[in-house]
């Protein structure tokens, strides 16, 4: 990653409430659409993922990884057309992966990676 795009990363992450578990630090929204493919990082956690379309479904398969030994965990929220949503396993201590793959009605889903605090 470029020094400008990490730090444009770092500017635009904000802290986000997780079910009463903590305060966290999130990425930007990755809102996307069919053949896309998205590898975000943020300050301990790093993800990827990839959306593909099939019989009027999209599919969402990827992991996300805990890269610090700083006290959270990480997870990848996925909000589909109509408003379901998915959230994947924590990923945490440091090195844990956890993968994921959603499928639901629709050409688009906005994908975020964030941590919080355990």
């Amino acid at each position: 990653m470029s020094a400008f795009r990490g730090a444009v990363v770092s500017l635009l992450a904000v802290p986000l409430v997780v079910a009463g578990v903590g305060v966290a630090q999130a990425g930007p929204e990755a809102r996307g659409g069919c053949g896309e493919v998205a590898n975000p990082s943020i300050r301990g956690a790093r993800a990827h993922w990839e959306l593909s379309c099939a019989g009027g479904q999209i599919r969402v398969s990827g992991y996300v990884e805990d890269t610090s030994a700083n006290g959270r965990c990480a997870k990848v929220k996925a909000v589909f057309p109509g408003g379901d949503s998915e959230f994947s396993e924590p990923a945490c201590p440091e090195g844990n992966r956890k993968h994921f793959d959603w499928r639901h009605p629709g050409s688009t889903v906005s994908v975020y990676l964030f941590e919080y605090e355990v």
